[in-house]
């Protein structure tokens, strides 16, 4: 707690004394709702109103505007030792934040509350579904200045060069594909598309077992068929034996 407190006096300190920090703090602190201690919060979220509405930000306009909690601004003024770290300190905030969700996260899910969950898979979604929503806290503010990804990408192409390969690009097992698409990047979403019984499913799961034949890791989804139904169709794809066969 005590960590946090210092992390938060330090954000509302150094936005006191330098206010066009604020769009910096913003990346990583949205609201007030991140504070552990609500009064700052408070503060936070009348600094942030004022700041949209082009309003000049020093103690005396703040002050006016939340003159309950004032009395907090002398002391984050006093707590404050710099404002060179005010993105560290506004990271260390969100970084709480996030802990503290985590912490939530834990506690509240009982895997043993058969009535909330009647399998284990329904406890194991859930928390799932809170993880990715604790990871989108963390990663929604992680940008980088062009100079940085300029750094970044030279040195990918480097390795890319020494090693002869992207190993960012995965081949879908199909020369004249991999031609056109010039393979699948990992961080691309690439859809397949086309009328209905043209061939989708199988071809999705050729491209898959093809990847998983060199090693890469594959998860299949499919809302259309059963586990079993497209276990059978890559005992007919390996067998090269018609799917339509091994149904009857």
């Amino acid at each position: 707690m005590g960590r946090d407190l210092k992390s938060e006096q330090a954000v509302i300190g150094s936005i006191m004394m330098e206010p066009d920090c604020i769009d910096l703090v913003k990346k990583y602190i949205p609201n007030g709702s991140y504070f552990v201690d609500k009064n700052l919060g408070r503060i936070l979220d009348a600094v942030y109103k004022m700041h949209d509405a082009g309003q000049v930000i020093d103690l005396t306009t703040v002050y006016d505007t939340v003159p309950d909690i004032a009395y907090l601004l002398s002391e984050v003024m006093d707590a404050l030792v710099t404002t060179a770290h005010i993105e560290e300190y506004a990271k260390m905030v969100r970084d709480n934040y996030a802990r503290r969700k985590l912490k939530m996260l834990i506690a509240g899910v009982n895997p043993l509350d058969t009535k909330k969950y009647n399998t284990p898979l329904d406890a194991v979604t859930e928390i799932e579904k809170s993880i990715r929503g604790i990871e989108q806290i963390i990663q929604n503010a992680e940008e980088m200045s062009a100079l940085e990804l300029v750094s970044t990408c030279l040195d990918d192409i480097e390795k890319d060069m020494e090693q002869g390969q992207n190993k960012n690009i995965l081949s879908t097992g199909f020369k004249d594909i991999d031609r056109l698409l010039l393979g699948i990047e990992l961080t691309e979403n690439v859809i397949l598309a086309a009328r209905p019984s043209a061939g989708k499913t199988s071809l999705a799961q050729c491209i898959a077992l093809n990847i998983a034949k060199k090693g890469g890791k594959v998860l299949f989804f499919s809302l259309e068929m059963s586990k079993k139904r497209l276990m059978n169709r890559l005992f007919s794809i390996e067998g090269k034996i018609n799917s339509e066969k091994i149904r009857t």
